[in-house]
């Protein structure tokens, strides 16, 4: 409880309901006999919020992106593995209670946790704080991320592809990859990628894995339309 107040003392929060934060740093494993709160639907709260205001701060600092650039902007910085940096750079990990059943340390090398409690902590921050403080603070924490993020430096697509649409449907694309030859005799290759049987993009490059990056790119681009 106390580095919990410590914690919010940090970003200047007064909490109304201290049991909303609780539950916020509680994974579901302390649920045992049902009476104990876990961060599971704080999470799905914290989850759209993050996304929304997300979109915001990039359609407020990026004003030259076009519309496919801040899809694509927002889907690298919502993923798992950097929602899991900011976690852990705000100490967390520390914070979470686990259930007698789970390792506390070789929990926290799964990103996911750090993940699931940042964004609990957003949605118990909306309904404890409102709006107005909520954001304020969403804004501390992701404004120089969304000013300094280089779109430049992307080249897994494949993986912010994947999130996004798991985020969406909790399903997983496929790619069909064929090779072929140019008139000038070179060896290429197109990628298409499919949710189900629904294709999503197409890509062409030198190499398999190449074409399956810009199939994704595609995707991505096309999503934002």
């Amino acid at each position: 409880m106390n580095k919990l107040i410590t914690f919010l003392k940090t970003y200047d929060i007064e909490p109304h309901d201290i049991s909303l934060y609780q539950a916020a740093f509680t994974h579901s494993s302390c649920n045992v006999k049902g009476d104990v709160k876990s961060y599971e639907r704080l999470e799905f709260l914290g989850d759209a919020l993050i996304n929304g205001y997300v979109a915001y701060l990039i359609f407020k600092h990026r004003p030259n992106l076009t519309e496919g650039d801040m899809t694509l902007m927002r889907s690298e910085i919502v993923q798992t593995r950097s929602l899991a940096k900011i976690g852990k750079n705000l100490g967390l990990g520390e914070l979470i209670i686990f259930g007698d059943s789970i390792n506390p340390k070789e929990a926290l090398q799964n990103e996911r946790f750090y993940e699931d409690v940042l964004e609990a902590f957003v949605g118990a921050l909306y309904l404890d704080a409102g709006p107005i403080k909520s954001k304020e603070i969403m804004s501390v924490i992701f404004s120089p991320i969304v000013k300094s993020h280089d779109l430049k430096k992307t080249t897994n697509y494949k993986n912010v592809l994947q999130e996004a649409i798991q985020a969406e449907r909790r399903e997983t694309v496929h790619y069909v990859s064929t090779k072929h030859i140019s008139p000038n005799n070179e060896h290429y290759f197109e990628a298409e990628v499919y949710l189900e049987d629904i294709k999503l993009g197409r890509g062409t490059g030198k190499t398999k894995k190449a074409a399956e990056q810009e199939a994704a790119k595609d995707a991505l681009e096309k999503k934002a339309g």
